[in-house]
């Protein structure tokens, strides 16, 4: 890059030379007719200045190479990282017999399919803002609310693998997931998110392994009451630094089928020490009732920074996507259509 600027500003003290200004006078006329007389002599000079375009192109294309080299390894490296977390959250290696009584959903399923729905470059307005960011380093609650459609999940998946980066620096750090889905209604219960949020940090922390086995001694015969569950919870998050614990998509719970009951134990949780709580839904009156709370931080799906992260992905796809090479000409006035008629959706 510094070979660039060498290059542009030589060819800046040059510039002058070749420019024309409006001839105001006989001799000012004469000069330039002399100039253009002598034009053959400046073949060299335009030769050299042709040379050193090309070199700045290739300067460029280095440097760029080199960027997307250093940015695909650490993504890379940091999809391995991560990758090596969520194996292990699926807790594969703990008792059979305790994973057969536990019944705890798989939220690592769900957490794939979504992650894989994230386009590289969107998120970064969420993931950098100061939301966000306070949320990481304060105990408390931090909730994301939009309108359906508004890319929640994908913001809580985002979230989620950025998180996972501090479990990987720090081993007592434990981070927890859970995606509430309206169309499986064994992942509407509280019993079902309390259960599989526990197998997930017990598959973290030896000793949190060791609470796990104490449940399962004192409920062998039947999957433990909610209040059992929250209990052995508490006792988990604090043998950790501190506990990051995501559950997206609580609106998809029905309101008199469970939900109050959710919204009740997040109240309740909101005031575990060490704990920090993310959550995603719509914007509805029962859900703004129970989280409205000093503790509570609100983040709103904007749709100026929706139709961003729309427009990245739109602009992608029409790059990577064999069928719509044809169609480079327009890309331009495609990605201005999708994105403007989106409207966050």
């Amino acid at each position: 890059m510094l070979d660039c600027e060498e290059i542009i500003q030589e060819l800046r003290l040059k510039l002058p030379r070749f420019e024309q200004s409006p001839a105001s006078d006989g001799k000012q006329r004469i000069k330039i007719v002399l100039r253009r007389a002598a034009y053959p002599l400046q073949i060299n000079t335009l030769e050299m200045l042709e040379t050193n375009i090309a070199d700045i192109r290739d300067n460029l294309r280095l440097a760029i190479a080199t960027l997307n080299i250093g940015d695909q390894k650490a993504i890379h490296d940091d999809i391995r990282d991560v990758s090596s977390i969520i194996r292990q959250m699926s807790a594969s290696h703990i008792a059979s017999d305790i994973l057969h009584w536990l019944k705890a959903p798989d939220a690592t399923l769900d957490h794939n399919i979504i992650s894989n729905k994230h386009q590289t470059g969107t998120g970064q307005w969420f993931i950098k803002g100061d939301a966000f960011q306070k949320w990481l380093t304060e105990s408390h609650l931090l909730w994301v609310n939009g309108f359906a459609g508004s890319g929640k999940s994908v913001i809580c998946s985002t979230a989620i693998q950025r998180t996972l980066r501090l479990k990987w620096q720090d081993p007592r750090i434990g981070v927890t997931f859970f995606y509430i889905r309206f169309s499986d209604n064994v992942k509407q219960t509280l019993s079902a998110i309390l259960r599989a949020v526990l197998l997930q940090l017990s598959a973290q922390l030896p000793e949190a392994e060791h609470d796990l086995q104490q449940l399962h001694s004192s409920y062998l015969t039947g999957t433990p009451p909610t209040e059992a569950l929250k209990a052995c919870l508490q006792r988990i998050i604090q043998r950790f630094n501190k506990v990051f614990i995501f559950i997206d998509a609580l609106d998809e719970i029905p309101r008199f089928e469970g939900r109050s009951e959710v919204l009740m134990t997040i109240e309740t949780m909101q005031k575990w020490d060490k704990l920090h709580l993310f959550v995603t839904s719509r914007d509805l009156i029962d859900i703004r009732e129970a989280l409205n709370s000093p503790a509570t931080d609100e983040l709103r799906m904007e749709i100026a920074e929706i139709d961003k992260d729309i427009a990245c992905y739109v602009s992608r796809h029409l790059e990577t996507s064999k069928e719509l090479k044809i169609f480079k000409s327009l890309h331009r006035q495609i990605k201005q259509a999708l994105t403007d008629r989106a409207q966050g959706v």
